[in-house]
């Protein structure tokens, strides 16, 4: 998660997209990149290189692409990708946004320090575009799912948090 001065930079970058895409029918690199050091914090050099990161990231991943139309196919304009919509519309909890994500799976269920690990694994992965994970990774990401899809999709249960934590990487235990 890139961060500054204790600000989470893809959430701004993020924010200033969809502010601006609201606006604009058009979207340009220096706008965006503009609009969003303005809001920086501190300017320095470390600052604005996590800007530009967290800027180009979302090219990486797919949320944005450039150009804006045929005749004008490449930089400086750009447009925000049928996933990027999606993720604009769920900012605050989609995996483009790791901080948010994770804090709305905290605040649905309480997350063990090992199934915290292997989502924050996640996010770090699918942010970085690695989307063929490790073996070690696959193996594991079912019972992963298991757990996380079992605190968010049944909060009515009545097990405590110390219940869920005894649901383990390696199977689910007496507990469930």
């Amino acid at each position: 998660m890139t961060s500054t001065g204790g600000m989470d930079i893809r959430a701004l970058v993020l924010e200033v997209v969809d502010e601006l895409v609201r606006k604009y029918d058009s979207l340009q690199a220096a706008g965006v990149l503009q609009e969003a050091s303005r809001r920086l914090p501190r300017r320095d050099r470390e600052a604005e290189r996590a800007l530009l990161t967290a800027f180009y990231d979302l090219f990486r991943t797919g949320y944005l692409s450039w150009g804006h139309d045929l005749p004008n196919p490449s930089p400086p304009f750009c447009h925000v990708t049928a996933l990027g919509r999606q993720a604009l519309a769920l900012r605050s909890r989609d995996p483009a946004n790791p901080d948010g994500y994770l804090a709305h799976l905290r605040h649905r269920a309480p997350l063990g320090p090992v199934t915290d690990s292997y989502v924050t694994e996640a996010l770090n992965t699918f942010n970085a575009a690695c989307f063929k994970p490790r073996l070690s990774w696959s193996v594991r990401l079912p019972r992963v799912l298991f757990l996380v899809f079992a605190m968010l999709l049944l909060p009515d249960c009545k097990r405590s948090a110390s219940q869920y934590q005894q649901i383990s990487l390696t199977g689910v235990s007496s507990a469930s």
